[in-house]
């Protein structure tokens, strides 16, 4: 009846047959080798990302400093929280990415969204700014 139509590689301005993977054409690549380069650019990215530690008890004298009610285990619940909540819809931010203030107004924000009580909110922004003030977010 009517002739096959053949795909046009725009980017070499010819027809023919191209590998499509996750609605990107490839030619000249195989297959398997499309995923496997997503592969380690994910890996890269996850290797350069720095890694979220625990709070320890040299942490607890900064957070009294601004909360006299400060305790480790406070600062441990923040930091789960933190973990978990936090990264269910984006990437977890660094805490010295963001201003002291700009971290007040969008945690209770951010906590709305996450669906998080009070307590949470709280728990969390004790982790972050304490996290902030003394870099202890990440391995050394």
């Amino acid at each position: 009846m009517y002739p096959k139509k053949l795909k046009y590689d725009y980017l070499s301005g010819s027809a023919g047959k191209c590998k499509v993977y996750m609605g990107i054409r490839y030619k000249g690549i195989s297959g398997s080798a499309v995923p496997y380069t997503l592969y380690l650019i994910s890996l890269f990215l996850i290797c350069c990302t720095p890694a979220l530690i625990p709070p320890i008890e040299t942490d607890v004298v900064v957070a009294k400093q601004k909360w006299s009610d400060a305790s480790l285990s406070q600062l441990k619940e923040g930091y789960t929280l933190f973990k978990i909540k936090c990264s269910k819809c984006h990437y977890l931010y660094r805490p010295n990415k963001f201003s002291e203030e700009k971290w007040h107004k969008m945690i209770p924000i951010m906590g709305k969204k996450a669906k998080l009580d009070s307590l949470q909110t709280m728990l969390i922004t004790k982790y972050i700014l304490t996290a902030k003030e003394t870099n202890s977010f990440t391995k050394k």
